[in-house]
């Protein structure tokens, strides 16, 4: 459940139906959103530009808030990454030698993928630790005989892969690994196992067919070690995955020279270990391939158009989700939405009654809270696209609006802007302005008449410059003068305070809790340089903080 913000409805009330009344189209942002209800079946998709510039993602892996995804580099090399959901920090997965690294599967705080080390003949598997940053190297085809691992999948622990091995004490086959024992098994012994999966007490994988070029899904029970086909070798059946009893793939015609392009023939199958019945999901042809399952969960990608698809097993509801303009991969069900990737970046879906007011502010990203109160209170808004734009940087005209509607929570009367204020600095006309309307120019101008913002020593206001993070203290410390104490002499914050205009402001907001929750370097206010511009999500917890330090909030679940 998203926190909310409980105002002092008298006082909201007033302010409120002042600025609404008055307020035309917001300047560089968009309109408040209108509650609807929400379709059950919906999803929200959130778009995340390519982490790392001149990449292009090819795989990607999603589990505990974390999406691991591969990037071509260029000089044909691809290297492994973690990107964070919550706190939108992309890390590379350091790597001894550069390579051909990808595949990957994440589970829980680990990510396993395969790849080959430059110089190297064949791949090996490798299991990173996303909460200490340990890597270590699983399998090694130095061993005599041992040649590639390929198509690792991790569950609860354990990982499973196809091994190809060669020569006359070779072992091909389905394997497992145990990360807490650290030990190997040979499930499934045969050069033909491929592609394989686990869930609980079942792996499933692929097999040719003996005669007819088609291949057979296996089930496979490691506690009874029984084997059984759920889809035979009459159909091309590829890309098996498991989840709570749930098994899906893809089956099309068989491949043949004479008909190549069989892709437009694949549909995706559902199989009930409980029952043994078999579902078709789809009976179109665009092409479905690569489905995905996760507590009753399925996604797949399409061909015709090139999109992802998803159906609830609970519902019955198969739907497509947007395919953002791009050319879609793999998707991944995980325990909290849908992950993909295309050539311009990262997706990640979440069912629309879960979703936050913005996809890119997850509902436990520290900064949640703030952004979705001052959100409900009409102060900031978001971008057409949806997004709220965390990292963005924020103009100073823009905060003169943010700030005002800020204190016009707290005292209508003084605060709230009209067509009537004027303040002249040397550049006003630059600052934006539309006749009739209640625009930027007017914020700025009631900032000015209240003293919030003094601008600069020659006279100008710089409406379009970015603000920055002291020059924003300032301006909230000067809002809050009236509730805040001054510190004792001997006491230190973890900030630098030697600058002499906004050093003092920065020391009294840091003693009065103005920049709680704020997320410097490592998560935490030290090392936060206060010169740096300031995003929208640092702006949106000051304001939140200084609604909160005046008596405007309280917080409930």
């Amino acid at each position: 459940m998203r926190k909310k913000s409980l105002v002092l409805w008298l006082v909201v009330f007033c302010a409120l139906a002042l600025i609404m009344s008055m307020t035309a189209a917001a300047y560089a942002e968009d309109e408040t959103e209108t509650e609807t209800e929400i379709d059950p079946d919906a999803w929200q998709v959130r778009t995340i530009a390519t982490p790392v510039p001149g990449t292009a993602p090819s795989f990607v892996s999603a589990a505990n808030g974390i999406l691991a995804w591969t990037g071509a580099e260029p000089g044909g090399y691809s290297g492994m990454y973690v990107f964070d959901l919550v706190s939108g920090v992309n890390t590379a997965i350091p790597m001894a030698l550069p390579g051909n690294y990808y595949n990957p599967s994440a589970d829980g705080p680990w990510v396993v993928f395969q790849g080959r080390r430059a110089g190297g003949a064949s791949d090996d598997l490798y299991l990173y630790d996303t909460g200490n940053g340990v890597l270590q190297q699983i399998t090694h085809n130095s061993d005599p005989g041992d040649n590639n691992d390929w198509n690792p999948r991790l569950d609860d622990g354990r990982i499973v892969w196809e091994k190809d091995m060669t020569g006359p004490a070779a072992r091909p086959g389905i394997y497992l690994y145990d990360v807490d024992t650290a030990t190997t098994t040979c499930l499934l012994e045969g050069d033909g196992y491929r592609d394989p999966d686990l869930s609980g007490d079942y792996v499933v994988c692929t097999r040719p067919a003996e005669t007819g070029g088609g291949s057979e899904i296996i089930l496979y029970n490691l506690v009874t070690k029984e084997m059984r086909t759920i889809a035979d070798g009459t159909k091309s059946n590829e890309d098996p995955r498991i989840d709570g009893g749930k098994v899906v793939w893809s089956s099309g015609d068989i491949w043949s020279a004479s008909a190549p392009d069989v892709w437009f023939t694949y549909q995706i199958m559902l199989y009930d270990v409980a029952t043994a019945a078999t579902t078709a999901l789809t009976n179109n042809a665009p092409g479905n391939t690569k489905p995905s399952v996760k507590e009753g969960i399925v996604a797949w990608k399409t061909e015709e158009p090139s999109a992802i698809m998803v159906h609830n097993t609970l519902t019955g509801f198969t739907g497509q989700l947007s395919g953002q303009g791009d050319t879609v991969q793999a998707p991944e069900v995980d325990e909290g939405g849908i992950a993909w990737c295309g050539t311009k970046g990262l997706y990640y879906a979440v069912p629309a009654a879960e979703a936050p007011r913005f996809p890119d502010v997850p509902a436990d990203h520290p900064y949640a809270t703030a952004i979705e109160s001052m959100a409900d209170l009409g102060i900031i808004e978001g971008y057409d696209s949806g997004d709220f734009g965390l990292q963005d940087p924020v103009t100073r005209q823009q905060f003169a609006k943010m700030i005002v509607l800020t204190m016009a929570v707290d005292n209508p009367a003084q605060f709230t802007p009209t067509l009537n204020d004027t303040y002249e600095f040397e550049d006003a006309d630059s600052i934006e302005t539309v006749e009739g309307q209640l625009y930027a120019y007017h914020y700025v101008a009631k900032a000015a008449l209240t003293g919030l913002t003094k601008g600069y020593p020659d006279g100008t206001f710089r409406p379009l410059a970015n603000i920055t993070r002291q020059q924003v203290i300032t301006m909230i410390v000067r809002a809050g003068s009236r509730v805040l104490a001054p510190p004792p002499s001997s006491w230190q914050g973890v900030l630098g305070y030697s600058n002499p205009e906004h050093g003092p402001r920065i020391r009294l907001a840091e003693y009065n809790g103005l920049l709680s929750g704020i997320t410097g370097l490592r998560g935490t206010l030290a090392n936060w340089d206060t010169t740096e511009k300031a995003t929208r999500g640092e702006v949106a917890q000051m304001l939140y903080n200084l609604l909160g330090r005046l008596g405007k909030l309280s917080t409930a679940d």
